[in-house]
């Protein structure tokens, strides 16, 4: 995990009065784009338009835990900026319900070792959080988890569709965290399978639910396969010839995601 912090803070707010730190606003010699409303040193929040809920933008650095917040100065957080979380580490980060949706290419040219999401049943799937997002980096996120509550994950929000001058780019979560209780999901969002998924329940379990192609870009430009690995408390059996654990496993070691490995007695 990382074991230092970044100190960042506000940026200088060239358009309006609250600098985040209670000095006077700065007076730009000539008009520039506005900035943001509010400031606590490690976000800056950006009021909508009809001012009723705001968008948040990380300015902090690397950090080894960070929860997305879900209010400031009693207004709601619903939204996460375009590039929120570009370019640093984060050892894990939660985002919770309160978010409604996020922006294009939040993670770009981060690095991320687990994300924490827990989707609203109103989730505005039309804004893509991960959608290209590595147009002008690289982004690596280790684990990408959904909360026991979530039912559905729908959109290719996920899902890295193309890269430079079109061509195909690797996509950049490497584990999903898929929940017990999960009821559809679509394969868009699995990247077609370029990930593995790490499933809380039973491969039953995993037969329950409903995986949708949409053919977002073409179904046949991807083949359609998983690495599922379910989940078991205890060790798993042995195969019958007693080389390897009978189906592919995993379980949290310390809150931690861990793969069941065996490894033989010599």
């Amino acid at each position: 995990s990382l074991s230092f912090f970044t100190f960042v803070g506000c940026r200088p707010d060239n358009n309006n009065n609250d600098n985040g730190d209670n000095t006077p606003p700065v007076t730009p010699s000539t008009p520039t784009t506005p900035t943001y409303d509010y400031c606590d040193n490690i976000w800056e929040y950006y009021l909508s338009d009809d001012n009723t809920y705001l968008s948040v933008e990380y300015i902090g650095g690397d950090v080894d835990e960070l929860t997305v917040p879900t209010s400031y100065n009693d207004i709601p957080v619903k939204s996460i900026k375009t590039g929120a979380f570009s370019n640093v580490r984060i050892g894990l980060l939660t985002i919770l319900d309160n978010i409604k949706y996020a922006q294009f290419g939040i993670f770009n040219s981060c690095r991320i070792n687990r994300v924490i999401i827990d989707l609203p049943d109103d989730y505005d799937y039309s804004h893509f959080a991960m959608r290209d997002c590595l147009m002008s980096g690289h982004t690596y996120i280790n684990y990408l988890e959904f909360k026991d509550d979530v039912k559905n994950v729908d959109t290719s929000i996920y899902y890295k569709k193309s890269g430079v001058n079109g061509t195909a780019q690797d996509f950049p979560v490497k584990y999903f965290i898929l929940p017990k209780n999960l009821q559809t999901i679509t394969i868009e969002s699995l990247g077609y399978g370029r990930s593995s998924i790490l499933y809380k329940g039973t491969l039953e379990d995993f037969e329950n639910i409903e995986i949708i192609d949409e053919n977002f870009y073409g179904g046949s430009l991807y083949p359609v396969y998983y690495v599922l690995y379910t989940y078991s408390e205890v060790e798993p059996e042995l195969n019958a010839d007693g080389t390897a654990y009978d189906g592919m496993y995993w379980r949290y070691v310390n809150n931690e995601p861990v793969i069941w490995e065996y490894t033989p007695i010599i």
